[in-house]
């Protein structure tokens, strides 16, 4: 089977989810639409992200949801349920 897959890592994560290991884990799906981003300072990102400020800071609310949102809809079908999708995820139910 081959499905899109997206990851998504802090650089500040040396716990939960070390950027290699999310790397790895990407890499090992196989698939042809594959996407890796590692987030920190030096590749141009506003902080160090940690595993949790990923998705729960001011900074990722301006810079990793834009990229995560941004990735379900370029790869959903119907662009009315990945907004729905994304409002849910940020916690902004309907």
């Amino acid at each position: 089977m081959n499905v899109p897959v997206f990851g998504l890592a802090g650089t500040c994560d040396r716990l939960i989810a070390p950027g290699r290991g999310c790397e790895a884990l990407v890499v090992a799906y196989g698939s042809d639409d594959a996407t890796y981003r590692l987030c920190g300072k030096a590749q141009g990102f506003a902080e160090d992200y940690m595993h949790d400020r990923l998705v729960l800071s001011r900074n990722a609310n301006r810079e990793t949801w834009p990229m995560i949102t941004g990735w379900l809809r370029a790869h959903s079908g119907e662009t009315a349920i990945a907004d729905k999708a994304c409002d849910v995820i940020r916690g902004q139910r309907l």
